[in-house]
């Protein structure tokens, strides 16, 4: 049986690969990213788009672009 796409844009990537912020909204945010990536990322095709990748490319923190990398790469 094919698995349904889920496209993941580049707020949600952010999430999951951004340090945990003191905002109380952003934080849950974060929180819930990384518990639907940790329950239910192997349940679906997931998909990006190349501006999704560009996009997540152009920070400055290195460690981040690794980061996102590593999630983005889980996508293809």
């Amino acid at each position: 049986m094919k698995k349904q796409a889920v496209y993941l844009e580049t707020s949600f990537i952010n999430r999951l690969a951004d340090p945990l912020k003191r905002d109380p909204l952003i934080r849950h945010e974060q929180i819930d990213s990384r518990e639907w990536w940790r329950d239910f990322r192997n349940h679906y095709a997931l998909i990006t788009s190349r501006a999704t990748i560009d996009e997540c490319s152009q920070y400055p923190n290195e460690r981040l672009i690794r980061l996102r990398r590593r999630y983005l790469a889980k996508t293809s």
